[in-house]
């Protein structure tokens, strides 16, 4: 199948799959709802500009209390948490500590109107 054919194979479809889900208001939903842009109550889902569904009250009231403190006034030991090791070269460590040079090929023309590259 040639792609000239292949385009106009797949326009053909798209045609009829509109014509199909756009016939009644009905078919129109169940189409939205199959395609996952509704949820299957009618509600436009959060990804679409629909409502973001709201926390239950317990995981928001924990996540704003502080960690306990014990008896002695301390606070709890955090947990350890292992960080990535960062291999640093020598290449990335000088070019962070060098400024840019200028552009070599600048150099000709401030050489030509007298001034210094440098």
């Amino acid at each position: 199948m040639a792609d000239s054919e292949r385009f106009a194979a797949i326009k053909r479809y798209i045609r009829a799959y509109t014509a199909e889900h756009s016939s009644t208001r009905e078919s129109a939903r169940r189409a939205l709802i199959s395609e996952g842009i509704y949820t299957k109550e009618g509600a436009l889902r959060p990804e679409f500009g629909g409502p973001k569904p709201a926390r239950p009250a317990s995981a928001s009231k924990a996540a704003a209390k502080p960690a306990a403190a014990s008896k002695g006034g301390k606070a709890a030991a955090k947990p350890a948490v292992a960080k990535p090791a960062v291999a640093k070269t020598a290449v990335a460590k000088t070019a962070a500590a060098k400024p840019a040079a200028k552009s070599p090929a600048k150099a000709p023309l401030a050489k030509a109107k007298g001034k210094s590259v440098a």
